[in-house]
């Protein structure tokens, strides 16, 4: 009988507290796979989910289940939205190096770093 959103706001707030996760820091964003839970039998593949890692504080702040629609580049602007970033510095690898991703990044009021690889040549 749990209110969801509220009972998120708070253990969010509580691990912002007991971690000491403060404005600033580096927040890694990435996906990642959980190994060995698929069930190719059934036709389910392994669970997929892009993280937001605060660097300094060792914790990280969210996940988000990315789909069997989805992919982690759309999934991003998601879990930016969920976490409170301004002012923060996200970093994203090459997989969501996308203007779309700097914008989402920006839109959140933080700045970012984006891995580019070298197929990014007017980029890189």
């Amino acid at each position: 009988m749990l209110d969801g959103a509220a009972f998120h706001h708070r253990f969010v707030r509580w691990v912002h507290q007991v971690f000491g996760v403060n404005k600033g820091q580096v927040v890694a964003v990435d996906r990642k796979t959980v190994r060995g839970n698929h069930e190719r039998g059934l036709g389910k593949g392994a669970i997929h989910l892009v993280s937001a890692w605060a660097s300094e504080s060792g914790v990280t702040l969210e996940q988000l289940h990315v789909t069997d629609k989805s992919n982690e580049i759309s999934a991003i602007p998601q879990l930016l939205r969920l976490l409170d970033v301004s002012d923060w510095v996200v970093t994203v690898n090459a997989l969501g190096c996308q203007t779309k991703t700097a914008q989402a990044i920006r839109d959140e009021g933080a700045d970012y770093a984006l891995w580019i690889k070298d197929n990014h040549a007017h980029r890189h």
